[in-house]
């Protein structure tokens, strides 16, 4: 198994905004990772490790309702 390397967790406390997903600070238009230690037995080594594949902050759920009321001229259909 492994140890985490990263300081602070995944918990988001405070008035700190951060992605409501994976717990994280923001990281709009980036997946999070965070760095692991294997345990000696298994080599010792450190690799990243991917957490969560896209932000849900407060800025990304706003630019996506903007998004969303986008109005398209006429209806077309395509």
């Amino acid at each position: 198994m492994t140890d985490a390397v990263h300081n602070g967790g995944l918990s988001v406390t405070g008035s700190r905004k951060g992605c409501k997903t994976c717990g994280h600070m923001s990281h709009c238009g980036s997946s999070a990772y965070i760095t692991v230690r294997d345990y000696a037995c298994d080599g010792g080594g450190t690799r990243e490790v991917k957490v969560c594949g896209h932000c849900n902050c407060e800025a990304c759920s706003t630019k996506k309702e903007k998004v969303s009321k986008l109005v398209i001229p006429n209806n077309k259909k395509f």
